[in-house]
């Protein structure tokens, strides 16, 4: 499916992420590659049809997670300290990375957050249908799409 698109927070206008004119998103669906919710709002849509839906936390960064909040020693983060209450950051964890808040400290112990920062937000996204195929047998392979195949978009508008 190829698409035009912007992701926001509910009641918040300002864009979360989104397409540019003429830079439309082509993805496969079942591949991970956009938010649940998202794929829900989409599936059964052909081209030229525009959509406004609502994404509970459940099918986009899920709710806030109390098992979340950990604990670290101050010494991970080297001769500089821990940044300050309120910063935000990415950490890695094995091969991820996941999203990080210090809420706060706890004697030498430092109180993370790793919950995602929308954990428990419910997102409204919009999306106009560009076009919509049927994956080759090596985009279901590689769970990508293949450069070129959605060279026949229609006209815009």
């Amino acid at each position: 499916m190829t698409l035009e698109f912007e992701l926001r927070v509910v009641d918040d206008p300002t864009p979360l992420d989104w397409t540019e004119p003429g830079e439309p998103l082509t993805f496969l669906f079942g591949t991970g590659r956009v938010l649940p919710g998202v794929e829900k709002a989409l599936y059964g849509l052909e081209a030229g049809t525009s959509v406004e839906a609502e994404i509970a936390p459940e099918d986009a960064f899920g709710f806030h997670d109390e098992a979340l909040i950990e604990s670290v020693p101050r010494e991970r983060f080297g001769a500089g300290g821990p940044p300050e209450i309120g910063a935000q950051f990415e950490a890695r964890d094995g091969g991820r990375v996941r999203y990080a808040v210090v809420v706060g400290f706890d004697g030498d112990a430092v109180r993370l957050d790793m919950n995602h920062p929308l954990a428990g937000s419910t997102l409204c996204v919009t999306a106009r249908v560009l076009a919509v195929r049927i994956a080759t047998p090596m985009e279901l392979a590689t769970g990508r799409p293949v450069a070129g195949l959605s060279a026949d978009l229609p006209p815009r508008a």
